[in-house]
């Protein structure tokens, strides 16, 4: 649409349209064309708003507000510009990072839930009874843990086909755990394996292993300064002496006993005892009928121990043993072993001896078996026993016919030998020998034999003599002094 809208002239001399036409056009230069250089006193000012379509204001001073005040000059608007400028570049940097963040954040939210997740379902919480799947209702996994609050209230565990209890400190001892995890005795003594476990009592063997001079037995000073604990309670220490005592049978009595008095050294704070009693004298054999066999059953092993006393036990009274012969005119139908005792006031061990062999047997039906006779028998007061006498083979003496026999006995009280098989001669007389008894303290050939049985004595048909009972066995007592 036009701006000025003039009317047509149709008629050179139609002066009132030319002027009408020249009034329209000085009222449109005068209320509406913005002038750059306006007449003095008219109004020059923009009554609607100005589009500049894209193009720069150029040359611009200050611009004032509609009261006229001072608002901004071109060169801080220019000012203002750039620190916009600026400004939006720093948003945008900004915004770059916060777009960043947030997908760092959205990850690491998804990796907590999915943490969340995976722990839910191997921490299922606390429940009544055992869970058949999981929190997500799924397929249980081997490992999932749950807290049971029914009595007892126990933690349980899944082991891939069943729920468990987990076993807590309380009711967790040594015998539930692998044994092959702790160390033995010369695992423990030699200090090698890094691998084992050192219960107490193996503790204290490596100490005692290692340095053989500290105990737990008593105060003592080291240079003065280090102070042990009181209470004489220990067990290991060193071994400062040994002493052997063997019974002999040098006459008189019935048994005969030999007694000793120990001493012992001013280092000794406990004392280890070995006993052995002396065996069973084997009974008398006499001729027999034609036909027979004739069998002295043989004796019992005198009975071993070894025992520990908390104590020195100085002054101690050993007594020792033995069955007595055939050659001091006493027993001929055998005698049970000697004693081997250690009392020490309210200390005291005792070993006794084998029971005799007994009397003669004529066998006239085969097979037939004869038993041997019994092995000592043991006591201890006040003292703590660390080993023991094993029950021998029994060792039966089986007449298989008047040649033939399996005879027996003739074993230490640790003795595992069997019956010997032997042919017999009407002719000649037989005997099991004993056995030297393979003490597991020996320090001295002078009674290796000690609490070693006699066998049985055999003979066939008619036998042109007799035979007497064989002697017993000597008993013994080591005294084993640690400090």
């Amino acid at each position: 649409m036009s701006k000025i809208i003039l009317n047509d002239v149709t008629n050179i001399d139609s002066i009132t349209t030319i002027n009408d036409n020249f009034d329209k056009i000085e009222q449109e230069l005068q209320n509406k064309v913005w002038y750059r250089n306006n007449p003095v006193g008219e109004p020059n000012g923009l009554v609607t708003n100005v589009d500049f379509n894209g193009k720069d204001l150029l040359n611009v001073g200050t611009i004032f507000t509609a009261d006229g005040s001072a608002f901004a000059s071109a060169d801080q608007i220019y000012e203002v510009q750039n620190a916009v400028e600026a400004d939006r570049g720093e948003v945008a940097a900004n915004k770059a990072i916060v777009e960043a963040d947030k997908n760092t954040t959205v990850a690491a939210k998804d990796a907590a839930v999915a943490a969340l997740d995976s722990f839910d379902d191997r921490y299922l919480g606390v429940k009544s009874a055992d869970p058949a799947l999981d929190n997500d209702g799924n397929t249980l996994q081997q490992g999932a843990l749950y807290f049971n609050d029914q009595v007892p209230k126990q933690m349980k565990v899944y082991n891939g086909s069943a729920w468990q209890a987990v076993a807590t400190f309380s009711n967790t001892t040594t015998t539930s755990i692998d044994g092959s995890l702790y160390a033995s005795q010369v695992e423990a003594e030699q200090g090698i394996n890094n691998t084992k476990v050192l219960t107490p009592l193996r503790t204290a063997q490596a100490i005692a292993a290692s340095t053989a001079i500290v105990h737990r037995t008593g105060d003592e000073t080291i240079a003065g300064v280090k102070t042990f604990s009181s209470s004489p309670n220990g067990t290991y220490g060193k071994l400062v002496a040994t002493t052997v005592y063997v019974g002999g049978r040098t006459g008189g009595g019935d048994p005969f006993n030999d007694t000793y008095t120990f001493t012992a050294n001013a280092l000794t704070r406990f004392v280890e005892v070995v006993l052995v009693g002396g065996s069973g004298s084997s009974g008398s054999l006499s001729s027999g009928a034609s036909g027979t066999v004739q069998v002295a059953p043989a004796a019992g092993a005198g009975a071993y121990m070894r025992v520990r006393f908390n104590n020195p036990c100085s002054g101690a009274t050993i007594t020792l043993g033995s069955a007595p012969d055939s050659y001091s005119g006493i027993g001929w139908s055998g005698e049970d072993g000697g004693i081997a005792r250690f009392t020490s006031g309210s200390y005291e061990a005792i070993c006794n001896g084998g029971l005799a062999g007994g009397a003669t047997q004529s066998i006239t039906t085969f097979p037939t078996k004869v038993l041997n006779k019994g092995t000592g028998t043991i006591s201890v007061t006040n003292g703590t026993i660390l080993d023991l006498f094993y029950d021998e083979d029994p060792q039966e003496t089986i007449v298989l016919s008047t040649t033939q026999a399996y005879v027996g006995g003739g074993n230490g009280p640790k003795g595992a030998g069997k019956s010997k098989f032997m042919l017999i001669d009407a002719n000649k007389q037989f005997g099991h020998p004993g056995l030297p008894y393979n003490l597991q303290y020996t320090l001295s050939t002078d009674f290796y034999e000690c609490g070693a049985s006699n066998g049985a004595i055999i003979v066939s048909g008619i036998y042109g003599g007799s035979f007497s009972n064989r002697i017993g066995q000597r008993s013994c007592v080591i005294v084993y002094e640690y400090s």
